[in-house]
């Protein structure tokens, strides 16, 4: 029975990517790599931290602190598949986050790939019933 549990723990954990990509990607999401000519940082190693909150509703914001310096930009947001458009309300800037095969959205922003991973999951829609 122990084994049985495992397995089926085993297989929910990594079907959870896949029911990412068809279900609504709200919720909250942090910054915790990026990738710049082959070189993978943590955000933290230059003094950044960033969050995205990404409402059920089309609004969000991004929280970010550089240098100790907080800011915070509200916007809103689309999603179409496995990518996510959000718009700045100040700047009206737009950027596209792509959702990969690990459960990660990816924005590249000036050749800089950014990862961010879920904070919270409530974007993810469980089965009510598995099927063995």
């Amino acid at each position: 029975m122990k084994k049985l549990l495992a397995v089926l723990l085993a297989a929910l954990l990594l079907a959870v990517p896949a029911f990412a990509q068809t279900a609504s990607l709200a919720g909250e999401w942090t910054m915790t790599k990026t990738v710049a000519s082959g070189v993978v940082m943590s955000p933290e190693t230059y003094g950044v931290s960033m969050t995205l909150v990404l409402n059920p509703d089309g609004t969000g914001f991004a929280r970010q602190t550089i240098n100790g310096t907080p800011m915070e930009e509200n916007g809103t947001w689309a999603q179409n598949g496995n990518t996510v458009t959000i718009t700045s309300q100040i700047s009206e800037e737009v950027t596209t986050l792509t959702l990969q095969s690990d459960g990660t959205l990816l924005a590249m922003v000036d050749g800089v790939a950014m990862y961010f991973t879920p904070v919270s999951y409530t974007h993810l829609t469980l089965p009510t019933k598995l099927e063995v």
